[in-house]
């Protein structure tokens, strides 16, 4: 269930910030995860949510700098 949500917080907030092709992204990780089916699932999923928690956080911290530096 948590690696759904974090799935769908990421396309939501790709899509937010009009960057439609991080979801190619996403789709190369989801692959990824797949290649090591063989190995432990636990770890595919640790790699899968990292992954896209460390993409969300460039978003954000691009959003805040963007804002900061534009706005500020």
């Amino acid at each position: 269930v948590f690696k759904g949500v974090i799935e769908r917080i990421f396309v939501l907030t790709v899509l937010c910030l009009e960057v439609a092709s991080a979801l190619t992204l996403l789709g190369a990780l989801k692959i990824a995860t797949r290649f090591k089916e063989n190995e432990n699932k636990v770890s595919n999923d640790f790699f899968l949510i990292g992954n896209l928690i460390s993409v969300l956080f460039g978003f954000v911290y691009f959003v805040v700098l963007r804002n900061l530096v534009f706005n500020g």
